[in-house]
């Protein structure tokens, strides 16, 4: 027996775990000065870090910790510096659909200077990623560690690495082709190469409540200590059982000549991916950026206004969850039928949370809206 469970996630009054809001970031930098007499430079440094603003999880923080990491002679990294960032630089909502996904940006920003002849890692931790991304494996426990790699040869030269204008596609409809060119600022006489990669992980739940909560600093706490917790971080894990973030046997593409990604999301999800930009000038590698981003894939009608129309429905296998969201709290009749038509299941609810156990199959899942009598979602579900 597999348990299926419907959540109506309400968006006014949602319930989530402390923390779990975080859909992704990366980290960019720029020399601003060399100074080669003293053997230093100077980089002004930004975290982007992208949440989601329906969750219900917590704020940005203030106070946030970045570890500065160097390699010693046997390949271990050890802690070069720490940097405390007090202020988040809010840039509102980088994307919002119908008041039913919305990710919300912000930026963390400091200046350092860094010694010559070293190559260094730049890193933030933090949990808890978002409650309704599907294709992770212990999703719970998942935080993020979002890291940028900068070469010596990067510190010699006034040098930008790319940024990001506006955030890449968050939504697409599920078994439609897409294609997306990324706002990617380069600079000139910059190359750049790119890839899918795991998202790196870091943090846990193991603080989330008694006292001390989110204050341990281990690295299963919501808040990672730099000090304590060092590179290399651990790979996320798709519950595809592959390095393919998408589950899919026509696989989303990245193409470097117009910069962006495409193709066709078979599945319906909410789906983490990682990217990692390798930049180089004159055939030298100066850094590699992993930027960490989710793509909702949806089935959703865009004919209609009414928000009921555009009810969101998606499942998450791995943790035998299917997912609804709605903007409001409406009488609503809620039906399972199995592959041949039978009635397995119905329930009348108004904003609950249901559980029901199955066995696997293939299930049409259809709601109804007591007040209008209008079908408002009619999906079919593999369990």
């Amino acid at each position: 027996m597999n348990t299926l469970q419907i959540f109506l996630f309400v968006l006014f009054g949602c319930i989530s775990l402390q923390a779990a809001h975080i859909h992704g970031g990366y980290i960019t930098a720029e020399v601003i000065d060399v100074n080669s007499a003293d053997g230093k430079s100077t980089l002004n440094v930004a975290c982007e870090l992208y949440r989601d603003a329906l969750s219900g999880g917590a704020n940005y923080d203030r106070d946030v910790q970045f570890g500065i990491y160097i390699q010693d002679d046997n390949g271990d990294y050890q802690l070069y510096s720490e940097v405390m960032v007090d202020e988040i630089s809010s840039f509102g909502i980088a994307f919002d659909y119908q008041g039913q996904v919305s990710i919300e940006r912000g930026a963390y920003s400091f200046t350092i200077e860094l010694d010559h002849g070293l190559d260094y890692l730049i890193a933030f931790q933090r949990c808890c990623r978002s409650p309704v991304i599907s294709n992770l494996v212990d999703l719970d426990e998942s935080g993020i560690a979002i890291q940028l790699d900068i070469r010596a040869e990067a510190l010699l030269q006034p040098f930008s690495l790319p940024r990001f204008g506006d955030v890449p596609l968050t939504l697409v409809r599920t078994g439609e082709f897409f294609q997306d060119s990324f706002d990617l600022k380069v600079d000139d006489g910059t190359s750049i190469e790119m890839e899918f990669v795991q998202p790196r992980q870091s943090g846990g739940i193991f603080d989330t409540s008694g006292p001390g909560a989110g204050t341990l600093g281990c690295c299963e706490c919501l808040i990672p200590e730099a000090t304590m917790c060092l590179p290399p971080f651990d790979l996320i894990v798709f519950n595809s059982m592959s390095s393919d973030p998408f589950g899919t046997l026509n696989p989303v593409v990245l193409d470097t000549t117009y910069v962006g990604f495409e193709g066709t999301v078979e599945e319906i999800g909410i789906f983490q991916y990682g990217i990692q930009i390798t930049s180089s000038r004159n055939n030298v590698v100066l850094a590699q950026q992993i930027f960490d981003y989710t793509l909702y894939s949806l089935l959703i009608d865009s004919t209609h206004d009414n928000p009921w129309n555009t009810a969101m429905l998606y499942p998450n296998p791995n943790r035998g969850k299917i997912f609804l969201d709605q903007l409001d709290i409406i009488p609503t009749q809620y039906e399972v039928f199995s592959q041949d038509g039978s009635l397995i299941y119905t329930e009348k609810f108004k904003g609950s949370s249901l559980t029901l156990d199955v066995e696997a199959g293939v299930y049409l899942i259809r709601l109804t809206n007591e007040q209008t009598g209008e079908q408002v979602v009619a999906r079919t579900i593999k369990i």
